[in-house]
């Protein structure tokens, strides 16, 4: 899932920006990803305590940082393969 919220952040990057230099507002990863503030807390900490990302409390935004963009700029490099890609976890149930 960690993945996808970077892949989510990278996007909503305006044009023509450094993406480790532009924040975007938390609430705007919560509605593309259709989650929670609860639900994508724990997503936003992993990828902090990663240094994928830095979380500004006070202004509530997100911004990459510079292993973050390598990150995503590594996952769209992988080959796409239907059978072996993991599912969305389905956020309204426990995981077991």
């Amino acid at each position: 899932m960690e993945d996808i919220v970077l892949s989510v952040i990278y996007a909503l990057v305006p044009m023509l920006e450094t993406p480790h230099g532009s924040p975007v507002q938390a609430d705007e990863v919560r509605t593309t990803l259709n989650v929670s503030a609860e639900e994508l807390a724990p997503h936003l900490q992993s990828l902090q305590e990663g240094k994928l990302i830095d979380v500004s409390s006070c202004r509530d935004c997100v911004s990459l940082t510079h292993s973050g963009v390598l990150r995503v700029e590594w996952l769209c490099r992988q080959p796409f393969d239907s059978r072996s890609s993991p599912r969305l976890p389905d956020l309204g149930k426990p995981s077991a």
